[in-house]
């Protein structure tokens, strides 16, 4: 394996294929509805359009190629926790906006997840939709990886702004712009809890489709 091809470096554009936007379209409307069916609600406090979802499969498809790990497909009702796991064992959680200046931040409400992932990475990018609500295939969908953050750093009481709502924030410019694939960067904490969440949703997928056979 080549040097290159065990780290990220950030940041990183993309454009997704064709197959990439139907199966974001496909998983993001799917996950939207069946989080408001059970009542879970997106927190954030820029952004909070119908397409959120779409927007947010976009953004991990794109990190999940460019990291080339397998991205979380299910769409059981889920707030928060791990979109997929990096060879070096470290969970991500991918936060995504359309926003070309946007920054890291969570909801205050995050920290009480224990399931929440080692990293959170800032994805940023638009996900082109007709005015129908369609896929708008005659514009491009670039997604540009921005950087990361150690969770445990974004969601430390210090980083907690007013903006619409308390929210935990991280200015783009401060975020790491180098993501080792491989080995865990320094300051790795093995979360046991977050990658047995992640497993058991793949698990819960494949037996579903089992069973459907």
């Amino acid at each position: 394996m080549s040097q290159a091809s065990e780290s990220l470096f950030l940041p990183l554009t993309l454009e997704l294929t064709r197959a990439e936007r139907a199966l974001a379209y496909l998983i993001g409307n799917l996950r939207w509805k069946e989080n408001r069916a059970v009542g879970i609600r997106d927190l954030r406090v820029h952004d909070a359009t119908k397409d959120i979802d779409q927007q947010g499969i976009a953004a991990e498809l794109a990190f999940a190629r460019a990291a080339n790990v397998y991205p979380d497909l299910c769409t059981d009702p889920r707030a928060g926790g791990v979109d997929c796991v990096l060879p070096s064992g470290v969970t991500v959680d991918i936060k995504s906006t359309t926003r070309e200046k946007g920054n890291l931040i969570a909801p205050v409400s995050k920290h009480k997840n224990p399931t929440h992932a080692d990293i959170s990475v800032l994805v940023k990018g638009q996900f082109p939709l007709t005015r129908e609500g369609k896929i708008d295939y005659a514009r491009p969908a670039r997604m540009t990886i921005v950087g990361w953050a150690w969770t445990k750093d974004l969601l430390d009481p210090s980083t907690i702004r007013q903006l619409r709502t308390p929210t935990h924030f991280i200015d783009r410019d401060q975020l790491h712009q180098v993501l080792p694939l491989v080995v865990a960067p320094d300051g790795f904490e093995k979360s046991e809890m977050a990658v047995d969440q992640f497993c058991w949703a793949l698990g819960l997928r494949v037996a579903e489709l089992d069973e459907a056979r």
